[in-house]
């Protein structure tokens, strides 16, 4: 339910939003009507979601970041306090002694 009112809410202010261009103006805009399904929306949310690092900053929200190659490091989904936003970059840290080929 919440990724179907996440693709409604998209598609509805996409509508506004160009809803005064053509696909004269802008070509694209009628590939982007056609490919921007349900089904695309809920691919494109779930890599997101699996694959992201929750970036907590200084705000209250926290919100999900892609780090490059870092989704492929072998540590585990249930551990979202094992990653770090930092000046410098990102951390990702074990936080008890770990054995080799164990998750962080």
């Amino acid at each position: 339910a919440e990724v179907q009112a996440g693709y409604r809410g998209l598609a509805d202010a996409l509508e506004r939003h160009f809803s005064s261009q053509t696909e004269t103006d802008w070509p694209e805009l009628a590939a982007l009507r056609r490919e921007l399904s349900f089904d695309s929306y809920r691919w494109a949310f779930w890599n997101v979601e699996s694959r992201a690092f929750l970036d907590r900053g200084s705000t209250d929200t926290a919100f999900p970041v892609l780090v490059p190659l870092a989704d492929m490091l072998n540590h585990s989904p249930w551990q979202s306090d094992a990653s770090e936003f930092t000046p410098d970059g990102f951390e990702l840290l074990a936080e008890t002694d770990k054995e080799e080929g164990e998750p962080l």
